[in-house]
């Protein structure tokens, strides 16, 4: 059940961090079409301003026929190079197979991220985690009563063997005092002051 949960919640943080790293750049190409479209209206105004303004100076006498003429004639000629300019920078509309535009190299670098970045997690988890961590390991079983007394009985013999052994002789006594063997631990205690 724990590998379970812990699959589905892997999943659901991979999906989140692929939506919050694919969504700037899938919505990167719809804003790069409505800044292109206001700065094509913003030229289109400029230039209607800048002809009306020629138109004024000629009607007023300031201007020449023939430098009006030339001065119209060079403001078309940018407004042409402009267009020309603003339509090789156009994204594709919906639908349309234009070749290589600004919207596909944002549209395959999410499909990579979407494809790569799960992938190298899998890999990653693989290669530095621990999968069987997830299998539920049982505690190991308490002691008994029996083994208790079975290892006092041993640490006992084994001071009976070496009786200059300080910290053996702390360890029994603190043993048979655990084990409510009052009687014995004095004694033991009475051996660490010897």
């Amino acid at each position: 059940m724990s590998t379970l949960i812990f699959a589905a919640t892997a999943a659901l943080l991979t999906l989140l961090v692929l939506a919050w790293l694919t969504y700037p750049l899938l919505r990167g190409g719809r804003r790069a079409a409505a800044a292109l479209r206001t700065r094509r209206l913003m030229n289109a105004t400029i230039y209607r301003d800048q002809l009306d303004e020629l138109a004024r100076d000629r009607d007023s006498g300031a201007l020449a026929e023939s430098d009006f003429e030339q001065a119209r004639d060079e403001l078309q000629q940018r407004l042409l190079q402009d267009a020309a300019g603003t339509a090789a920078e156009a994204p594709a509309e919906p639908g349309v197979d234009q070749g290589t535009t600004p919207g596909k190299p944002a549209s395959r670098s999410a499909l990579l991220l979407a494809l790569g970045l799960p992938l190298a997690a899998v890999l990653l988890y693989f290669w530095l985690g621990n999968p069987a961590a997830l299998q539920v390991v049982a505690p190991p079983p308490r002691m008994t009563a029996e083994q208790i007394d079975g290892m006092v009985a041993k640490l006992a013999q084994r001071m009976q063997q070496h009786p200059d052994d300080f910290k053996g002789w702390v360890m029994l006594a603190r043993s048979y005092k655990a084990l409510r063997r009052f009687d014995e631990a004095a004694e033991a205690y009475r051996n660490v002051m010897r």
